[in-house]
């Protein structure tokens, strides 16, 4: 039988204090608190999934322009930027919006209403950036990525282990071998964390020295691990606006009770809703857990409130459990007297070779939105259902009053308090799709104001207002 998320997440955290490696220090840095979110996330894809997560390879040309464009574009380089009131690192994986331009959804519904100075700064997609980009005062950090190469080439900033070290790092990937079954150079993922580190750090004090913000506000803080330990080095506190799903057995998050403290955690969290609070054991108190909403979707429901339903479902697909989403939708178009029409919404990770991944929705009947250009919001407004398996979006089309159906696999965990009360149903086979979507004569409205809250952007620009000026 496969394990399922909790069972995992567990066993995970079962040998995190077994082992004590919160306390565990590498070249003087605690290292776990470091690794711990991309190594976990890796083990579960492999224990779920059976396979690794495979990124597409850049040409050696791409790499090479991109490299020499970070250097010679100074009016993207932080470095030469001013000071600001408010330091932004937003996403890179921008959504074209109706405007014609490509738009951080996290970020870009408050930048300008904001009424101190700021500057926002992203990281590359895929060696490039979305343009024209809706973003204002937006620099790139292209020029540390390129640091970084540079320094790997010349290997210049490597750590050398102690053998205690080396020892105990081993010792982790043995242990993981031991209960999962599975592999995974724990000291690779140390000693090149570490070696970054070195680069990071050094280039965050300095773009931190020549900003000098009040407040600095991350979209991903489980990416960030030097620029928080930068940030908290000069006194500046930190502010993640929540970006996905929060659960209990997320590793950016989710934490052993033992654990007292995660020095490169952010200071505040910035939640969708109210009921995310108690969604996992954050390592910081439940005052720095802040409600506020999410504007992005909240715009989208006014917007979309034109669109008239249709007789159509769309299946919300994850780049790690897209092959078991493509057989649930192929084998409910195959049912005799299922007269909906099937969207199969892919994840951005995946349109770009969505053939050679899925062949088996090639030549169907099922609608691939396989567009960046395809709006979520717009599908949702349409449909009458939604089906997937832990995709944050799942949480939005709720809002928009969708019968949601979760597929019955390992990762299905993480709606398992909205299952018991009855706010969505899981599905093991398609026929009770079918069933329930045939024998619904009225739709409920569904009560999400506690999962999001309204009035979204007024409530995170009060918050960064009083954070600014409180540390004027």
């Amino acid at each position: 039988m496969a394990l399922r998320t909790p069972s995992i997440f567990r066993k995970f955290v079962d040998m995190e204090e077994s082992m004590s490696l919160f306390a565990l220090e590498v070249d003087g840095v605690r290292i776990w608190e470091r690794i711990r979110a991309p190594l976990y996330l890796r083990l579960q894809n492999r224990i779920i999934s059976k396979k690794e997560e495979t990124k597409p390879k850049q040409s050696l040309k791409k790499r090479i322009m991109f490299y020499i464009k970070s250097i010679i574009r100074l009016d993207k380089n932080p470095l030469f930027s001013f000071s600001k009131d408010v330091l932004i690192c937003g996403s890179q994986r921008r959504f074209l919006h109706e405007d014609g331009k490509w738009w951080d959804i996290y970020t870009d519904y408050i930048l300008d209403k904001i009424e101190h100075s700021t500057i926002s700064i992203e990281r590359s997609w895929q060696l490039g950036h979305r343009k024209p980009s809706k973003t204002k005062n937006l620099y790139y950090f292209d020029i540390m990525e390129t640091l970084i190469f540079i320094a790997n080439r010349l290997k210049l900033f490597q750590v050398n282990l102690q053998s205690h070290e080396m020892k105990s790092l081993l010792n982790i990937s043995r242990e993981i071998k031991k209960r999962f079954n599975i592999y995974i150079d724990v000291m690779q993922y140390a000693t090149t964390v570490l070696s970054r580190r070195k680069i990071k750090l050094a280039f965050y004090r300095v773009l931190l020295k020549r900003i000098n913000p009040k407040l600095v506000l991350l979209v991903v803080s489980y990416e960030r691990e030097d620029l928080i330990e930068a940030c908290k080095e000069l006194g500046i506190p930190t502010v993640e606006l929540q970006h996905g799903v929060i659960s209990p057995h997320h590793p950016g998050y989710s934490f052993p009770p033992s654990t007292k403290q995660i020095e490169t955690f952010p200071d505040y969290i910035l939640l969708f809703g109210d009921y995310w609070k108690t969604r996992s054991s954050f390592p910081i108190s439940s005052n720095r857990l802040v409600p506020v909403g999410y504007p992005h979707m909240e715009n989208m429901l006014i917007r979309c409130k034109r669109l008239n339903k249709r007789k159509q479902v769309v299946f919300i697909s994850q780049p790690m459990l897209g092959d078991g989403l493509v057989k649930f939708a192929v084998q409910l178009s195959q049912i005799d007297d299922f007269d909906y029409d099937i969207i199969f919404k892919l994840h951005p990770k995946e349109i770009a070779n969505w053939k050679e991944k899925y062949p088996l929705l090639v030549d169907t009947d099922i609608i691939v939105a396989d567009s960046l250009e395809q709006i979520l919001y717009d599908l949702f407004a349409q449909s009458v259902a939604q089906i997937g398996v832990s995709s944050t979006a799942l949480y939005e089309g709720m809002a928009f009053n969708l019968e949601t159906f979760i597929i019955d696999i390992p990762s299905s965990s993480y709606f398992h308090d909205l299952i018991e009360e009855g706010l969505v149903h899981l599905v093991s086979r398609p026929e009770q799709i079918r069933d329930i979507l045939i024998n619904k004569s009225t739709t409920d409205e569904i009560e999400t104001s506690k999962i999001f809250l309204s009035s979204s952007t007024e409530r995170i620009l009060e918050f960064i207002n009083r954070m600014v000026n409180r540390n004027a």
